[in-house]
C-alpha cells in the first residue's frame, strides 16, 4: 500500500488537486483571520521550511508559526481585515504538488486606515492519507 501511495499521487489529476488545494487555503485564510494557530499548525507539515528573502537559512515550522502568532499579543499591531490566496497555477513535482499563488492581506491600521499587501509565493504540498499539508514555501519575484 505504501508504495502504491506515491504513484496513486502522481495519476492524480492537476485539476482534483488544485479544487483540493483551494479548499485548503481557504482553511488557511479562515485560521489567519481567527487567529487559530492550531489549524494553521495542521496544515504545516512537521518538516516545513519557508525561505526568506535575504536570509540563508529558512525558517522552520515553529519559527514561522511564531512570527505569525507573535504578532497578534502586540497590542498595537495592525490587524488582518482580510486575507485571500489565489492559486496561480499548480504542477506535479514527484510525488509532491507545486502551487503558485498570489495573497493579498488587508490590515486595519492604529489610525483607521486600512493597508494592502499583495505578494506571490511557491507552496510545496504533500498529501499523507487524506490530508494535504505544505513541506515548503518561497516568495517569488513579481
Amino acid at each position: 500500500m505504501f508504495i502504491l501511495a506515491p504513484i496513486l499521487l502522481l495519476v492524480q489529476d492537476t485539476a482534483t488537486v488544485q479544487k483540493e488545494l483551494s479548499a485548503m487555503y481557504s482553511k488557511w485564510d479562515r485560521a489567519i483571520l481567527a487567529h487559530d494557530k492550531k489549524t494553521m499548525d495542521s496544515i504545516l507539515a512537521p518538516s516545513f521550511t519557508a525561505k526568506v528573502k535575504g536570509s540563508p537559512k529558512p525558517m522552520t515550522k515553529k519559527e514561522f508559526l511564531n512570527g505569525i502568532t507573535g504578532s497578534w499579543s502586540i497590542k498595537d499591531a495592525p490587524r488582518e481585515q482580510s486575507f485571500t490566496t489565489k492559486i496561480n497555477k499548480v504542477m506535479a513535482v514527484k510525488t509532491n504538488f507545486a502551487a503558485y499563488i498570489s495573497e493579498s492581506i488587508v490590515f486595519k491600521l492604529k489610525d483607521g486606515k486600512t493597508r494592502k499587501v499583495d505578494f506571490s509565493s511557491l507552496d510545496v504540498w504533500q498529501k499523507i492519507g487524506k490530508t494535504w499539508q505544505i513541506v515548503q514555501t518561497e516568495p517569488m519575484d513579481k
